[in-house]
């Protein structure tokens, strides 16, 4: 095979004659257009040549002329599992619009950096060989924004890729007899600094799980620390910042259990969660007089101690023996100082023996009305302290007091109205930690997919910045919480946004439209903006090499042959694509129910007890699966979620097939065009039938693209 000079020539004379016939890259129909083939077939070969000098053998080197239509930004990639020029750290050769030269080096996309790829690029610091001739002053652009201010001295060709350690080559370049013997150690210099910053990329998303944790962890003992000295706290925030489970793990934290699960099962509870209303009264959380039906059938009315006071009272009974003891110390004390081991012994007795009630919505109710007389108690000061009750007249003595060992925290959203109306007296008795949006992202951490979760963090952000903040005027405390975007996972994968907005995001913004007053800013407004922030958070795609158009065309469906693709050797064997779930509805032809509502209403008859979430699950995938995969669709086999054991195309219609043994009933014929087993070069999810979404399937058909036909049959 020629060298690596005579190759990047063939590239620069390719392209000098498609210029010479007058014709633009933009004009071209397609990537197979004859005048554009040399150009092509150039790329193709100097490919090859990276991958034939085995500089990394697991690295696979592909062409990148486009999508369809030629791209007049033409390039080379070199790439480990898992990187691509749209989305990763790469070497890369890229050759000037202007055909004055090409550029060498460890590439990254500007525009779409990848996460996590920028704190590690900031470790290694990597070193940058700046050349001495600029590509005529013709190619080369101002430094990027983001490079200026990192302080990196890096290369922003117009191609839109920051090369690190970048290293030019000009058509004249090509006559110089030592230009191979650079070239090659060019690209060993750069492959190396690929793969320092690849080697701490895994290290670098650790670190930041680690720190999202530690943060979360911080932010539970800061909020501890001051309930344990002030003994009662609200959290107040934006809605949607967690702040209701936080204080439940704040309760769990407190009370000695591993998880907030294994706290709201224990056997003798110690917590209790209250949700205040407008209907709560004094009756209901202290005590009250309550109407009761002897046996004779005549209504009398009897004392009765509300939710507090009954806890309180449990809470007594843990310390009682401990407070009787201090109780003595201090009547025998002949000075402060004698009286010191009954504080020491009431602290360790409360440390030991603690109770947290959580009040959810604790302004939502008329806390003067709930709470009457027991300000004064809720104070360190007077804890254990008997308190007289509206009641008391009715009891033998007065017997009511809140010990030390009880912890309040309640929650509240700062943009009620109630809030200002609370009363002072009580108000500054309690400790008040706001909930920022930044403490909730670690609710985000639940979504497995880290581009999807980064992709939520993005548009969180924007939504409060451009719609909350400037579209409809409204300050922090209207902002939205990260929880109104946890539940991304659970919708389709094509689907979650729109999904997102209906249920959650577009309920809470009528509302705060009509708090703003600003009424010339519509719903279709917002809708068209929050969609707008949600497609510039997307992963962009940049030119390179892809299947035929009509395979981007079809749809794309990641299906599982069963749990752990059982059914695999049925569907290579018949070529047909299935993915167990007989049982769900049994003899049941899907290609017979006409709509998503009806079988929605028979899996809800066969499976009642089933929860709404999983049963639209199950339903989306059925129906999917019966109705959206059309001849001609594109299906990816997957066995677990870190590998696929086949590609094919859909060949005709969904059918029922009875005779097949149970999970191979519900079918769809293939042509399998590949099978075998490859790493997956995306995340997965454990869902059974997903579409794959446009910004995923490059890397895909990427790593389907070489792959000889029918392997592994």
């Amino acid at each position: 095979m020629a060298d690596f000079r005579e190759l990047i020539q063939e590239v620069f004379d390719s392209k000098k004659a498609f210029d010479k016939k007058g014709r633009t890259f933009q004009s071209l129909p397609s990537t197979k257009d004859a005048d554009f083939m040399p150009i092509r077939n150039a790329l193709r070969n100097l490919a090859k040549k990276i991958d034939n000098q085995n500089f990394e053998p697991t690295w696979k080197a592909k062409a990148g002329y486009g999508q369809g239509n030629a791209t007049p930004n033409q390039c080379v990639a070199f790439c480990a599992a898992g990187q691509a020029v749209s989305n990763g750290i790469y070497f890369a050769i890229c050759f000037d619009q202007k055909n004055e030269g090409c550029v060498l080096g460890c590439a990254m996309s500007v525009d779409n950096r990848p996460m996590y790829f920028t704190e590690s690029i900031e470790k290694n610091n990597p070193p940058v060989i700046r050349a001495e001739k600029p590509l005529g002053g013709k190619s080369v652009e101002k430094l990027n924004d983001w490079t200026m201010k990192k302080g990196f001295s890096v290369d922003v060709h117009i191609y839109n890729n920051a090369f690190f350690n970048p290293m030019e080559v000009l058509y004249e370049d090509l006559s110089d007899p030592g230009i191979e013997e650079r070239i090659i150690g060019h690209i060993k210099s750069s492959i190396d600094i690929c793969k320092k910053i690849l080697s701490n990329v895994t290290s670098t998303i650790n670190q930041y799980k680690e720190d999202t944790t530690m943060s979360h962890k911080n932010l539970i003992e800061e909020i501890l620390s001051l309930l344990k000295d002030k003994l009662q706290v609200v959290l107040t925030g934006a809605p949607g910042t967690g702040k209701t489970y936080l204080a439940k793990e704040i309760a769990a934290e407190m009370l000695g259990y591993a998880t907030v699960s294994e706290m709201l099962v224990a056997e003798k509870p110690r917590f209790q969660f209250r949700q205040f209303h407008p209907g709560y009264d004094y009756s209901d959380f202290v005590e009250g007089i309550k109407p009761l039906i002897n046996d004779n059938g005549t209504t009398y009315f009897e004392r009765r101690p509300g939710t507090f006071m009954t806890f309180c009272e449990e809470a007594s009974k843990a310390i009682k023996d401990d407070i009787d003891r201090a109780e003595n110390i201090i009547r025998d004390a002949k000075s402060e100082a004698e009286k010191k081991p009954a504080h020491e012994l009431m602290n360790k007795a409360c440390s030991e023996h603690p109770y947290v009630m959580v009040i959810d919505e604790i302004n939502r109710a008329d806390l003067s009305r709930v709470f009457g007389e027991l300000f004064y108690g809720l104070e360190k000061d007077y804890r254990g302290e008997i308190i007289p009750t509206q009641y008391d007249y009715l009891a033998d003595k007065d017997v009511f007091s809140i010990p030390p060992n009880v912890y309040i925290i309640g929650t509240m959203n700062d943009i009620d109205r109630s809030v200002e109306s609370m009363d002072f007296a009580l108000r500054r008795r309690f400790a008040w930690r706001e909930i920022t949006v930044e403490d909730s992202l670690c609710i985000l951490d639940e979504i497995s997919d880290p581009d999807l979760r980064q992709q939520a963090q993005k548009v969180l952000l924007d939504v409060n910045e451009k719609i909350i903040n400037e579209m409809l005027g409204l300050d922090s405390a209207y902002y939205l919480g990260a929880a109104y975007f946890r539940d991304l996972e659970e919708y389709p994968e094509d689907e979650e946004w729109e999904h997102v907005w209906k249920h959650n995001v577009s309920v809470i913004l009528t509302e705060y439209r009509r708090a703003s007053r600003r009424h010339d800013v519509s719903m279709d407004r917002l809708h068209d903006k929050f969609f707008e922030i949600v497609k510039a958070s997307r992963i962009q795609t940049q030119d390179e090499t892809m299947p035929s158009d009509d395979v981007r065309r079809c749809g794309h469906w990641i299906i599982s042959p069963g749990e752990g693709a059982k059914y695999w050797d049925v569907c290579k064997r018949e070529n047909i694509i299935v993915m167990g779930f007989d049982e769900e509805l049994p003899d049941t032809d899907l290609s017979s129910i006409d709509t998503k509502k009806e079988l929605t209403a028979k899996m809800e008859q066969l499976s009642p007890e089933r929860n709404k979430t999983s049963l639209d699950s199950k339903v989306r995938m059925l129906w999917d699966f019966s109705h959206n995969l059309p001849e001609g669709t594109i299906v990816f086999a997957r066995k677990n979620l870190s590998s696929f054991i086949g590609m094919g195309r859909v060949t005709g219609k969904y059918k029922y097939n009875k005779t097949q043994k149970p999970g191979c009933r519900h079918t769809i014929p293939v042509e399998w065009e590949w099978t075998g087993q490859i790493q997956t070069p995306v995340n997965l999810t454990q869902h059974t039938l997903v579409r794959v979404k446009e910004e995923r399937l490059n890397l895909i058909l990427d790593a389907f693209q070489d792959l000889p036909a029918k392997k592994g049959q």
